[in-house]
């Protein structure tokens, strides 16, 4: 290989792109890694809506039963 042949292919490696994709595989891969979270956010969601709901509900008993104790004058909580 004579001088000339080597700056040639050095000169073809500085202009060919150093890498290529596969732009349906990574689109593919994106829509499910996508799906993956927004079923982890959906399952994170519902269960801080059954928090929500469940002590809220604790809160509300809790109020009504110090109320009712107050009011039937039963000894202090």
């Amino acid at each position: 290989m004579d001088f000339d042949q080597m700056l040639e292919t050095w000169r073809a490696q500085n202009t060919a792109p150093l890498y290529d994709m596969n732009r349906d595989a990574l689109r593919q891969a994106l829509q499910t890694e996508e799906a993956r979270v927004r079923g982890e956010m959906r399952t994170e969601r519902r269960g801080l809506w059954f928090g929500w709901i469940f002590y809220t509900g604790m809160a509300v008993w809790a109020g009504l039963w110090i109320a009712i104790t107050i009011t039937n004058g039963w000894p202090a909580i």
